[in-house]
């Protein structure tokens, strides 16, 4: 098994994380926060297992990976919700794109992946169908 320690790892995970919680599973189902967090807990028993160190940290809320585990928590309660998708999970994902200068990072990448995959829709249906190639980090 190919794992190792670092910001590439958490980046790494948090790619997983944006994937499972957009529906990427066996089931191809949006996931319960419990699921998600039950998800992240058995990556970190596999970082763990194997000597190297756990990349979600849940005491830290504000940080990716499990920034996105919270956000879905937080999510699930609100009524008349459409997406997971809030300001401060995009905040984040802006700051973590703008720490690095060539914008190749797993977090651009992601940030690029979540807002062109997610949001493109409501653009097509509002008619605007200009295509777009970045997001503008």
């Amino acid at each position: 098994m190919w794992l190792g320690n670092g910001k590439l790892w958490t980046d790494l995970v948090s790619l997983y994380a944006v994937d499972i919680i957009g529906g990427n599973n066996i089931n191809q189902l949006e996931l319960r926060a419990q699921t998600i967090r039950e998800y992240l807990a058995e990556v970190n028993n596999l970082f763990s297992s194997r000597g190297y160190n756990e990349p979600v940290d849940f005491s830290r809320p504000d940080r990716a990976p499990a920034l996105f585990y919270h956000n879905v928590k937080t999510w699930e309660t609100e009524p008349n919700r459409r997406t997971h998708i809030t300001p401060e999970f995009l905040s984040e994902f802006f700051t973590k794109a703008n720490d690095d200068p060539t914008g190749l990072s797993f977090t651009s990448s992601m940030l690029d992946w979540t807002i062109l995959g997610r949001f493109t829709v409501y653009w097509f249906q509002a008619g605007r169908a200009r295509p777009i190639n970045t997001a503008g980090h």
